[in-house]
């Protein structure tokens, strides 16, 4: 850390120590909707930056510090007022501003932790007052900490999921779209296939047996393969499985062998002499 960055540094926990010994001087401060906006832009101002390696993370040490000052009487203040007063900055702070980049400015998880960690010290403190710092105090702490490490991993825990949620919504609506688009392709091809018959059919009085049947293998031998490959793509994107290469290689056989059984017919005349 160079010089500049570490002079930044104790110029933001200065302005940090002396927000918790003005929070705690007066339980009225928060009163009015001017004067909490003001605590909220010095919060945003310390803890906010474009880039999260360089936002400011408050010192345990520091919350300590002003605890214990306030509670000795050194400073005119209460930490029950700074606990309320916290807790009203908590449940009343909303992302309204925007940075020079137009990013929104939103520092809830900080905020967040600072009540947390500000809560710890005031339990502790008051524990240690009880006489009871080594036995009813530590393990206070100890729960209260672990509860903190619990909603953070929550929080984490949460963000993973929508993360999650948000990257499968996604791949399902692409998924969606490529099935519609090969459904409507398989129809397509289908009415095709059907016309191409009808139009075969009405014509069968001016063509040979052979010609109409070679037709017909062919085309059944092209919608075959088709078919095949756009119900293949969707069976891929459904179950990720691809078809077997079997099905290729029995389909186009089967049509093989019926066009050999044509020419055979053809040549030896077998539904009565034609040409093709």
């Amino acid at each position: 850390m160079n010089r500049d960055e570490l002079q930044d540094l104790n110029e933001k926990r200065q302005e940090f120590r002396l927000i918790l010994l003005e929070l705690s001087a007066d339980q009225e401060i928060l009163k009015e909707p001017k004067k909490r906006s003001g605590f909220y832009l010095r919060l945003e101002k310390l803890y906010y930056a474009p880039d999260n390696e360089k936002r400011f993370r408050h010192f345990y040490s520091d919350i300590f510090s002003v605890l214990t000052q306030i509670n000795d009487g050194d400073d005119q203040g209460s930490i029950d007022v700074l606990g309320q007063n916290m807790d009203i900055l908590l449940c009343g702070y909303q992302a309204k501003n925007s940075d020079d980049e137009g990013k929104l400015i939103d520092i809830s998880d900080q905020i967040r932790k600072l009540y947390d960690h500000i809560s710890l010290d005031i339990a502790r403190i008051k524990y240690s007052e009880k006489g009871d710092v080594e036995v009813s105090g530590q393990e206070s702490i100890e729960k209260i900490r672990s509860q903190i490490n619990d909603d953070e991993s929550k929080i984490i825990t949460l963000q993973d999921s929508v993360k999650e949620a948000t990257v499968k919504a996604d791949k399902m609506q692409k998924e969606y779209v490529s099935i519609l688009a090969i459904f409507a392709a398989v129809i397509g091809v289908f009415f095709s296939g059907v016309g191409f018959s009808t139009s075969v059919l009405s014509n069968i009085d001016k063509s040979s047996i052979y010609r109409i049947l070679l037709g017909v293998s062919i085309l059944g031998m092209f919608l075959f393969n088709l078919l095949a490959l756009l119900l293949g793509f969707i069976r891929e994107i459904v179950v990720n499985k691809t078809w077997s290469l079997r099905v290729y290689i029995i389909g186009n056989l089967a049509f093989i062998i019926i066009l050999t059984f044509i020419y055979v017919a053809w040549i030896f005349q077998v539904f009565g002499e034609a040409s093709f």
